[in-house]
């Protein structure tokens, strides 16, 4: 199955409105890049594949001008709407083939939750082509899982049932990322974070992925009836302990 089968562009129309319950990155991502390649307030951003501007919104303090490549309408509605008293924040309608910057625009090439979906070969051309020299790219990778063991494993039992992922999904694993930096050896680090969340919030994060029913037709209520009894069982004042791990690849490419 080829990548624009999946349509990427539209695939997160009905997505956007549950974004706002995806987890945060963590404000630890700075002063890893000011240690990994001397990250500073001159840098300017482009943040591709920006969604709701949950990325965006970590550089904003810094004073950075940012970027937000995004391709799908709806997602970046919703950025605009939250970001858009930010004069730093120029947020552009475009993909990660395509991003309409000019010719050794950026320091920095930010990627959250976005890079399986790009086509890799094209993409590198334009990130080489925007780039300055030098100039540095950073993936961010995340994966959260609960403290309790029994409620993760019946969770994703869950999720693996009623949230069936495509046999030939785009995705991409450690060597696709490092072939990006080829010669040179990016950083890799990891940061870890307990956070607690309240059942809606896991609910609707859910809802966010890709793969999931929307919320409102019959597949998407089941998932929601399911996963609320299955967390009803669970619950600690309403609360549930979660495990954050953010991935980061940093460095040039070559």
């Amino acid at each position: 199955m080829n990548l624009k089968d999946f349509k990427p562009k539209q695939r997160f129309s009905t997505k956007a409105r549950y974004y706002e319950n995806r987890l945060d990155y963590p404000d630890k991502i700075i002063e890893i890049l000011k240690k990994e390649i001397d990250f500073n307030s001159k840098f300017t951003i482009a943040d591709i594949g920006s969604g709701t501007g949950k990325l965006s919104l970590l550089f904003i303090p810094g004073g950075n001008l940012i970027y937000a490549i995004e391709p799908n309408r709806e997602m970046m509605k919703l950025a605009v709407s939250s970001l858009k008293s930010n004069n730093n924040f120029q947020p552009i309608l475009a993909c990660a083939e395509q991003t309409g910057l000019a010719d050794e625009s950026v320091d920095l090439i930010c990627i959250g939750q976005a890079f399986h979906w790009f086509d890799k070969q094209e993409c590198y051309g334009e990130f080489k082509r925007i780039l300055k020299n030098p100039g540095y790219l950073a993936i961010f990778g995340k994966k959260s899982d609960f403290v309790d063991k029994v409620l993760n494993e019946e969770y994703l039992a869950i999720f693996d049932q009623l949230c069936p992922k495509p046999e030939k999904r785009p995705n991409y694993d450690d060597e696709d990322v490092e072939q990006l930096f080829s010669p040179f050896k990016p950083g890799k680090i990891e940061v870890s974070e307990n956070i607690r969340q309240t059942s809606d919030r896991i609910i609707k994060g859910t809802l966010s992925y890709s793969y999931a029913p929307d919320g409102d037709c019959p597949e998407g209520l089941k998932l929601v009836e399911v996963l609320e009894e299955c967390l009803n069982k669970y619950s600690v004042d309403g609360f549930f302990e979660t495990v954050v791990r953010t991935k980061i690849t940093v460095g040039q490419i070559k």
